[in-house]
C-alpha cells in the first residue's frame, strides 16, 4: 500500500486452507507459580500440543524465558525443543519488581502458531527485604555494624552474602545500605 505522499507498507496475512491452529497448555508450570529466592531454580518445561491435521513430527516449539525488571525486560535466547528445561534466578523481594514470563509458541507446518504463557513471581515470604538491618529494628547504624564485628571470620548470622563466613564482603553490604531499611 502506498498512500499520496508516497510512504508505503506491506503487510501479509497467511491464509491457510482446511488447517486449524495447533492447541497449547503449559502443563510443568502454573500462572502466578512463586520462585524460591534462596538459589537459581530450574523448572521443566513441558506442554500438552495437539494439532487436528498434523503429528508431532510437523510441529515447531520455541520456549523462551523473559525477564521482567520494572518496566523493562531482558529475553533469553530461544529454546526450540517441545520438552526442556529453564533456569529462573532468585530476583526480587526488594523495591524493585522482578517477574519471569515462560512462553511457549507452537507453529504447525502449514505456519499457523498459537502462544501459551505463564508467569513465575518471587517468593518473598520469610525473605528479609533489608538483610544488612541484623537487630530488625529498621535501621542500618552502628548496633549492626557492633554485631558484624562480634560475628567477624565466623559463619555468624551477619554472613549477609551467605560466603560462609563473616568478612570484607559482608561489610561492604552493610555499609553500602547504611541508614533507613526501605
Amino acid at each position: 500500500m502506498t498512500d499520496a505522499a508516497g510512504q508505503s507498507h506491506t503487510a501479509t496475512a497467511l491464509v491457510s486452507v482446511n488447517n486449524t491452529p495447533p492447541v497449547v497448555n503449559i502443563t510443568s508450570l502454573i500462572d502466578g507459580q512463586l520462585y524460591p529466592m534462596d538459589s537459581e531454580t530450574i523448572f521443566n518445561c513441558e506442554a500438552a500440543i495437539s494439532d487436528a491435521e498434523h503429528g508431532a513430527g510437523e510441529r515447531m516449539c520455541s520456549w523462551l524465558t523473559i525477564l521482567h525488571h520494572n518496566n523493562h525486560q531482558h529475553s533469553e535466547q530461544p529454546d526450540f525443543n517441545c520438552a526442556t528445561s529453564t533456569v529462573i534466578s532468585a530476583l526480587g523481594c526488594g523495591a524493585e519488581m522482578y517477574s519471569f514470563e515462560v512462553r511457549l509458541t507452537v507453529t504447525d507446518a502449514a505456519g499457523l502458531s498459537v502462544t501459551d504463557a505463564v508467569r513465575l513471581y518471587p517468593d518473598c515470604e520469610g525473605v528479609l527485604v533489608c538483610p544488612a538491618d541484623l537487630n530488625d529494628d529498621g535501621n542500618i547504624d552502628g548496633e549492626d555494624l557492633t554485631m558484624m564485628l562480634s560475628d567477624w571470620d565466623t559463619a555468624g548470622a551477619a554472613d549477609i552474602d551467605h560466603s560462609g563466613t563473616v568478612g570484607g564482603a559482608d561489610l561492604t553490604l552493610l555499609l553500602s545500605s547504611w541508614g533507613a531499611c526501605p
